[in-house]
């Protein structure tokens, strides 16, 4: 997906969840946000991602609707077009 705000959650092969405030420039890797050129910021206030035993995994984030980061979108009424993405 070719320039989208992005939120990606994930668990290492430890256990440690992650939940990062992510960028796509072009058809790529989606980059962090603090290690974009200009550089942004993290806008997760909160964030967690949890697998259960019976491989059900959940995402929770919680971001400002109005951030001042270039490299995030808004979020504004009537509802943003959403797409959710898993693999």
């Amino acid at each position: 997906m070719k320039n989208c705000d992005v939120v990606v959650g994930y668990q290492d092969s430890v256990g440690t969840s992650f939940v990062r405030d992510q960028y796509v420039n072009g058809y790529n890797v989606p980059v962090n946000d603090a290690e974009q050129t200009p550089v942004g910021t993290s806008d997760i206030i909160r964030g967690t991602y949890s697998t259960s035993a019976d491989g059900f995994a959940t995402l929770a984030f919680t971001r400002k609707l109005n951030s001042t980061d270039k490299w995030d979108r808004n979020i504004t009424l009537p509802l943003t077009y959403f797409s959710i993405a898993w693999s």
